[in-house]
């Protein structure tokens, strides 16, 4: 069935209004804001901790750190993944012998990089 090309210049629109609706809704090009990983207090005083002697060209260097990770993380480079640890749990059914549940959540995650009911990584 062959469409014309009004009902083919609707959908266009249709489809034009909806990502326009979803890009004001922050949906594209909008990354969340997020807080800094230390504040400036914290900062501080892990420079006057841990270099008593020169704590402001310390605390000058942790910013300059942090500011690089930050970049990383927003431009996508980074990604912070929460994990988790799969543990075999014995069936009662022979025919299964055992399956992995996520540690975290108890989901079964048997052969699987993601646990699917908590979205953690599965490591090892």
């Amino acid at each position: 069935m062959s469409t014309t090309n009004d009902e083919q210049e609707r959908r266009s629109r249709l489809l034009a209004d909806m990502m326009h609706d979803d890009a004001k809704d922050g949906l594209y090009d909008e990354q969340p804001k997020r807080e800094p990983l230390l504040s400036d207090d914290t900062i501080r005083e892990l420079a006057f901790l841990h270099c008593p002697d020169n704590p402001i060209e310390y605390a000058d260097g942790m910013k300059h750190v942090l500011d690089i990770v930050h970049f990383k993380i927003a431009s996508g480079e980074l990604m912070v993944v929460k994990t988790a640890t799969a543990t075999k749990s014995e069936m009662k059914q022979e025919s299964w012998g055992y399956v992995m549940t996520c540690d975290d959540c108890g989901a079964w995650a048997y052969h699987m990089d993601f646990c699917p009911g908590c979205g953690s990584k599965i490591v090892e």
